[in-house]
């Protein structure tokens, strides 16, 4: 029985604090992220989080995100032709990826 899943890699745009395009390598190894408030290190969770937990952020689960969580998860700075891109690799070579409208779809 799989206990878990060793994730070899992160990619977003414009998802949450993530502008344009943001990575993560982890090569299935742990990862320590470290940076200045606002820098978008928490992006990388609430990311993973999303893919593996059908669109849901658990603390973005209040009034102000909206019902699909639309307001929390879109990045402001987003241009108009752009949608919020995610993607999970995983060892074995599964991979998860979303795209997400600029209305939370």
């Amino acid at each position: 029985m799989e206990v878990g899943m060793r994730i070899e890699s992160v990619k977003m745009a414009w998802f949450r604090g993530a502008a344009v395009s943001a990575s993560l390598d982890t090569a299935s190894k742990s990862v320590v992220t470290y940076g200045e408030n606002g820098a978008g290190k928490s992006s990388f969770v609430d990311a993973v989080e999303f893919l593996m937990s059908d669109g849901k952020i658990r603390h973005l689960a209040h009034e102000y995100s909206g019902r699909r969580q639309e307001r929390g998860i879109i990045n402001t700075h987003t241009p108009k032709a752009e949608k919020a891109k995610l993607g999970v690799s995983l060892a074995g070579g599964a991979e998860v990826k979303a795209e997400i409208e600029q209305n939370g779809k």
